[in-house]
């Protein structure tokens, strides 16, 4: 995905969290817990209130939790906003 300055790229990331709450299968508890609980804290984040602990606690237990591709990769854009933006605006 591109995007120019003008997107807010926390909503980006809001909208690839719901995608990966939405698609869990359910089979194991990392991703079936953890990705709508990533999509809750995404939704605070950009209405105020980071909880950068949890999200990193998070992260970790989706990536070495998970037992398919779906549920390892749902943090990546999350993360990947958080170290190379965090001082975009909410």
């Amino acid at each position: 995905m591109v995007f120019d300055e003008t997107r807010d790229l926390w909503a980006v990331a809001e909208g690839v969290a719901a995608f990966f709450a939405h698609e869990s299968c359910g089979k194991c508890f990392p991703c079936s817990l953890g990705t709508p609980h990533l999509h809750r804290l995404v939704w605070n984040w950009r209405r105020g209130e980071p909880k950068r602990e949890l999200l990193e606690e998070l992260f970790l237990a989706l990536e070495r939790g998970s037992l398919c591709g779906l549920g390892q990769a749902a943090p990546w854009a999350v993360r990947s906003l958080l170290e190379r933006f965090e001082g975009v605006a909410r």
